[in-house]
């Protein structure tokens, strides 16, 4: 049932505020740009060829300010104080609504309750999925049972006499058809399979023998270092001495000149003047 729209419904919700007034200096036909006009052309500027020169445009001056403006002059938008939105009924209950359809539920004639689970067929076989990188993995004597004590007797009395027997076996098979490599081959498979099987304590005992032998090859060799360098000293200072003796024992030009000064007397001294007045000075290096 349609109900009759009213004037509040059409009323829309922000109007202009009536209040308010149009200022006096507003102008409708005024321009919001105009000529600069104290633009003026270049003085290289040809009409015949550049054409009607125009000033460029500016923001027009009348048209900013207080109280001023150009174009349409529109009131500032309120509220709609007569708007109350879209009337929409009050929602109540349907009464002719029923729900989703669903079935009815009936009691199923297959259910049953097996009240002896562990009574089972005779099994014909098993299937057992692996995800493995070795090969040679084999299953036999499955048994299935919920006691832990029967599982034990029987892997006591079946399974662990037949592993012993295969490893004998196989020991033997490479004895006698390998030779010498095929020993190797063997031993080095067993020692390998123990090996994961005890990956702990290989870990352990690598580390344990391993890290040692690291500190010592580390820390060793920097022990003597002092040691090396506090001998370099020691032979440079000898070397040092042993340069010394020697340059004191060569004759040099200061021990020249002192002999030759010791040689020098009067009657030298007069004869090198007669001989031309030339002083022999030694040769420096």
């Amino acid at each position: 049932m349609c109900c009759p729209r009213t004037r509040a419904q059409d009323a829309p919700p922000r109007i202009a505020d009536p209040a308010e007034e149009k200022p006096a200096a507003w102008l409708d036909d005024a321009p919001l740009k105009v000529h600069d006009p104290k633009a003026t052309p270049p003085s290289d500027w040809d009409v015949d060829e550049d054409g009607e020169w125009e000033a460029p445009m500016v923001d027009n001056p009348d048209c900013s300010g207080a109280g001023k403006g150009c174009g349409e002059w529109k009131a500032k938008q309120i509220s709609n104080p007569d708007y109350k939105g879209q009337w929409h009924a009050a929602k109540v209950d349907n009464p002719a609504y029923l729900g989703v359809w669903k079935p009815r539920q009936v009691d199923n004639p297959h259910y049953f309750e097996d009240e002896t689970p562990y009574a089972m067929a005779p099994i014909g076989g098993i299937g057992i999925e692996l995800w493995t990188m070795q090969s040679g993995i084999l299953f036999d004597n499955i048994v299935l049972t919920g006691s832990p004590e029967v599982a034990a007797s029987i892997a006591a009395s079946a399974f662990e006499p037949r592993a012993a027997a295969e490893k004998a076996s196989k020991k033997e098979d490479a004895k006698k058809d390998g030779g010498v490599m095929a020993k190797v081959k063997f031993y080095v498979g067993k020692a390998f399979d123990w090996c994961l099987e005890h990956a702990m304590l290989v870990g352990a005992t690598l580390c344990l023998g391993l890290l040692p032998l690291l500190l010592f090859c580390c820390m060793g060799g920097k022990k003597t270092a002092p040691a090396a360098a506090a001998a370099e000293p020691s032979s440079s200072s000898s070397a040092g001495g042993k340069k010394k003796a020697a340059a004191s024992s060569e004759p040099g030009p200061s021990s020249a000149s002192a002999a030759d000064a010791a040689d020098d007397t009067p009657e030298k001294a007069a004869g090198k003047k007669a001989a031309g007045g030339k002083k022999r000075t030694p040769k420096t290096e």
